[in-house]
């Protein structure tokens, strides 16, 4: 069973994203996925930038959203982002988002699995704040 399986929870929204821009640090993530580059062993960190649309129990805008990927050496991305929640209704919502990413093979493309974090009165309305998406960089 993989990381990414092991974590699942129910699925409360889907997100579609698109990248507003990334910062790498030495290597970039377009050359890790493509398989044109190796994860140093030390690791590597790219900063990505997103926004877009976020359907389900919570239903909004994502807006200025940034994920920050910790790429390891034995193929599993470590998550770390923040991002705020436009909902329908005109209220924001911040979200701290962790949890692991895994790489499709021979697509580049990255499987995510995130546990969310969100204010108190957030988590008694929509219950367990835990969702899934797919993103690509290419």
């Amino acid at each position: 069973m993989t990381e990414v399986q092991k974590m699942r929870g129910e699925k409360i929204y889907e997100c579609d994203f698109n990248i507003t821009g990334m910062t790498d640090y030495g290597v970039t993530l377009n050359a890790l996925l493509g398989g044109k580059e190796k994860v140093p062993l030390q690791e590597a960190r790219i900063d990505v930038a997103f926004e877009g649309e976020i359907k389900g129990r919570i239903t909004g805008k994502v807006r200025s959203g940034v994920e920050y990927l910790h790429l390891r050496a034995d193929g599993r991305t470590d998550l770390d982002g923040r991002a705020t929640v436009e909902t329908e209704d005109g209220h924001r919502i911040a979200m701290h988002i962790e949890g692991v990413a895994m790489p499709r093979s021979n697509e580049p493309m990255m499987d995510l699995v995130a546990k969310c974090a969100s204010p108190p009165q957030l988590r008694s309305m929509i219950g367990s704040t835990r969702g899934r998406s797919g993103v690509s960089p290419l």
